[in-house]
Order: C-alpha cells, then sequence, then structure tokens
C-alpha cells in the first residue's frame, strides 16, 4: 500500500506543532532506530518520553483521527504515539525497513507495525534535498509535498530519507497496526469507502443500495454477518414447470434414502428419482441450462462445480428430519468430487398444491421456513441443520442438488452478492460508464480474485 493524503493537517495545525518544537530540546534520532536502521539514521528528534513530544503527539493523531481519508485508507486498530524528526544539512535516513514490532517504553503496549506514516512539517521550499523515497512492486516512488500532508506506506517497504543539503527537514512519523492486516484487502476497504463517499452527495445517504454498500464494509472488517439465505425467483418458467410435471409423471421412483448420507438416512422418508435413470438426467441437464442464464444465482452461488440435480416428490405422511448435508459428494460413474458449500432446493409443486412440506433452516438467529412457488428456488449453506416438515395433503415436487463455489467461505460470498447486487441497481440508474459504479466493480472484481479458489 502506499497513499498520498493531501491536507492531513490544515495549515494552522502545523504552525502550531511548528512553533512548540522550535521551543524544544532535540536529541540524537537513532535512540528509536532498529538494529538494521541505527546506523543508516542521521538526524535529531524529539525525545519520545519527553511531555511535548507526547502532548503534540496526542494533538496530533486527534487530527488525523479526524480525517476521513486517513482513517478510509488506513483502517486502525492501534497507533504507536507519534514522534518528530528534523533533518538538518548533511541529515539523512539510508534505505531500511521499520521493525515488525514496536513496544512503547511507557505503557508496556506492543502493536504489530503494518503501516507507516509520514506527516510533513515543512514545505518543500523550505529544503533541498529530504525526499522520502518509498519502494514498491512499480519502482521508486519519491515524495517531497506540502506541509501538513502524508504519505502512507507498508511498513515492510524498503524506504528512505535523501540527505538534506539546505535548510530543515521538519516531520512526523508514527507506526500502525490496522484492522486489516493484508495491504491488498485493505486498498479495497478504501476503494470501496471512497466510492461510497462520492456517491452519497448524488444519490442520498439514505438511499437503499448505499446503505446496502455501506453494509459491506463490516464483513471486510471481520464482522459476521447472517446467515445467506437467498430465494431466486422464476428460475424455471410455468411452461418449463409443466414440462417437468409431465415427464416427472411418466416416471417410476424410487426410496429417497438410495442417495442419502448413514446421517440422514436414519430421518429421510421420501421418493425420488433414480440418479441413473434417463428422466433423472435429462431434466437435470434442464435445470443446468436455466441456472446459467440467471444472473442472480450467478451471483448468490458463484458456482464451480454443481452435482447433477436430483428429483424428490413427498406424499402424505413424508418428512426428512433435521440433518445435514454431505460435506463431500462424488458424482456417480465420474472420479469427479465436489465440497457442498451451498445446497439448493426448486420448487416444482405450487405452494397450494399441498399442505405442510415446509422447508426449514436453522441459524443462529432461529429456523426460517421456506415454501416458495414453482419455479423459485431457495440458495442456502450446506452447513446449515434444515428439515423437511411432514406433508399432510397433497404432494410435494421439487429438485434438490449441491455446489462447489468459487467462494468457499459463507461471509465472503454473502458480502460479494450484496456488492453485486447494489453495483448492479446503480449503475443501471447512473450508467455503466460512472466512475463510482467503475471502481465498484473493480473492487467487487478484486475481492473474487482475492477470495476465489478456482
Amino acid at each position: 500500500m502506499l497513499a498520498h493524503i493531501q491536507g492531513a493537517l490544515n495549515r494552522k495545525e502545523v504552525d502550531v506543532l511548528r512553533e512548540a518544537m522550535a521551543q524544544a530540546a532535540w536529541e540524537d534520532g537513532a535512540s528509536t532506530a532498529g538494529a538494521n536502521a541505527g546506523e543508516a539514521k542521521r538526524n535529531e528528534q524529539l525525545p519520545p518520553d519527553s511531555e511535548i513530544s507526547r502532548a503534540l503527539g496526542k494533538r496530533l493523531l486527534s487530527s488525523l483521527l479526524a480525517n476521513a481519508a486517513f482513517v478510509s485508507t488506513a483502517v486502525p486498530l492501534r497507533i504507536y504515539p507519534p514522534l518528530f524528526n528534523r533533518y538538518g544539512v548533511g541529515d539523512h535516513f539510508d534505505p531500511h525497513v521499520d521493525n515488525a514490532i514496536r513496544g512503547d517504553a511507557m505503557t508496556g503496549a506492543r502493536i504489530r507495525v503494518d503501516l507507516a506514516a509520514t506527516v510533513l512539517l515543512s514545505d518543500p521550499d523550505e529544503y533541498e534535498g529530504g525526499e522520502l523515497i518509498v519502494e514498491d512492486i512499480y519502482g521508486s516512488r519519491r515524495f517531497k509535498p506540502p506541509a501538513g500532508d502524508l504519505i502512507l506506506y507498508s511498513a515492510g517497504s524498503l524506504h528512505m530519507v535523501t540527505p538534506v543539503t539546505s535548510g530543515l527537514r521538519l516531520a512526523s512519523f508514527l507506526w500502525l497496526q490496522s484492522m486489516i492486516r493484508a495491504d491488498e484487502a485493505r486498498s479495497l476497504v478504501c476503494d470501496l469507502d471512497e466510492s461510497i463517499q462520492e456517491l452519497a452527495p448524488r444519490v442520498g445517504a439514505d438511499d437503499p443500495d448505499l446503505r446496502k454498500l455501506v453494509t459491506q464494509s463490516h464483513p471486510l472488517l471481520g464482522r459476521s454477518i447472517a446467515l445467506m439465505l437467498i430465494c431466486i425467483p422464476e428460475v424455471l418458467s410455468k411452461q418449463q414447470v409443466a414440462f417437468f410435471r409431465a415427464a416427472m409423471d411418466r416416471a417410476a421412483w424410487e426410496d429417497g434414502r438410495a442417495t442419502a448420507g448413514s446421517q440422514s438416512s436414519l430421518v429421510k422418508n421420501n421418493l425420488q428419482l433414480p440418479q441413473a435413470g434417463d428422466v433423472a438426467r435429462e431434466l437435470g441437464e434442464h435445470v443446468l441450462e436455466a441456472l446459467a442464464q440467471s444472473s442472480m444465482f450467478v451471483s448468490a452461488a458463484l458456482p464451480h462445480k454443481i452435482f447433477p440435480p436430483l428429483f424428490n416428490r413427498y406424499g402424505v405422511g413424508h418428512d426428512f428430519g433435521l440433518h445435514v448435508d454431505n460435506a463431500i459428494r462424488g458424482i456417480p460413474g465420474t472420479p469427479i468430487r465436489i465440497r457442498t458449500d451451498l445446497s439448493c432446493t426448486l420448487f416444482l409443486s405450487e405452494a397450494d398444491e399441498y399442505d405442510g412440506g415446509e422447508l426449514v433452516i436453522e441459524d443462529r438467529v432461529g429456523q426460517q421456513e421456506v415454501k416458495l412457488p414453482a419455479g423459485d428456488l431457495v440458495l442456502y449453506p450446506s452447513t446449515s441443520l434444515h428439515l423437511v416438515k411432514g406433508v399432510t395433503r397433497g404432494e410435494r415436487i421439487a429438485s434438490f442438488f449441491w455446489m462447489q463455489s468459487m467462494i468457499r467461505d459463507n461471509v465472503a460470498r454473502a458480502l460479494l452478492f450484496d456488492l453485486d447486487q447494489a453495483i448492479q441497481s446503480l449503475t443501471s440508474r447512473l450508467g455503466a460508464g460512472d466512475p463510482a459504479c467503475v471502481k465498484m466493480s473493480g473492487v467487487y472484481h478484486n475481492l473474487i480474485r482475492t477470495w476465489a479458489e478456482a
């Protein structure tokens, strides 16, 4: 990560800090250098444990934490007390990498050093030389910004300050432990937040799509979200449902326990089409074709491998007790095995054709009952405990199957789905070329790139 935050401190704050520093006593800057940097460092600094350094540090932190761009970019969890240095003629800091762990001698607190920051307190025309150079994957980046600007960079980056040849270079430097350890993930959170801030005055802070985007930053910061249970309407048309039902009426059925695991077979009581039969294979291919045409299904599931769809029938007295689906499923007749990340039920009976037969899915906040129109589909994590209530009238007919997603984690997959739906809605309103929409689309695809296992 490498970011230049302009105006992190306003001019008044810069002047207050400089006036106080002009009256302070200074010491050799090597006192806070790590073992690999001590010989390379030649400058002066305010004694870290002095009253003036602590007071100025608190004032600086107050300003930085009120700066939305800094908070959004760094996502700080802990910040090492800011230090203050000055480079006179001949002073420099040769190429080095910051220590991975920093301990505050006064408080005993230790932080993991993810990011380093330099806040310039001298303007470029006050000194010659003194450039901050940071190495990243694109090469050397040179910085000599106005007073009040902040340069934020990965603490693991090789960096240096070139020798000052005239004047005096004043700055504050600090280290941070971020809530988000990985640089790439932190950059994506920053891009998402920038898009939200840009869109807010245009669509309104209470816009439903914008509010959905705001919630997506919470899982990225480690906050969990509720069970991903998504109902997808009209995966099959009514005509397609009628075709399926006619084919199934002519078919022979078998005991549903044929495909149940050892635990599930104890509580499963229904009928199903033989998995290897022609009818099941033909109808299964139609289901897969329909799924590929459903943009909402693809967005929600991000499927990598889909188990060939199966078909079941619940008559009066049939049910399926509480169970969890098998973690791994082998596709018969092939060496292919899939990890079951998601379970799916595609309803083929109208809700008024039967009583009972609700699909009940348990999560941490209780039970959710699902009974959808024919042609609609429900998608939920295979890790969920679930059951089918007993049918008391009519017949409940459905297709069921499992899939391995490109995104293994349920929270990450749910986040991507909500993000994609919000982007699609905003794009339809603002246009595909809108800069904020383009940036959010980049965040979406880069998150997939980060998390995908395909």
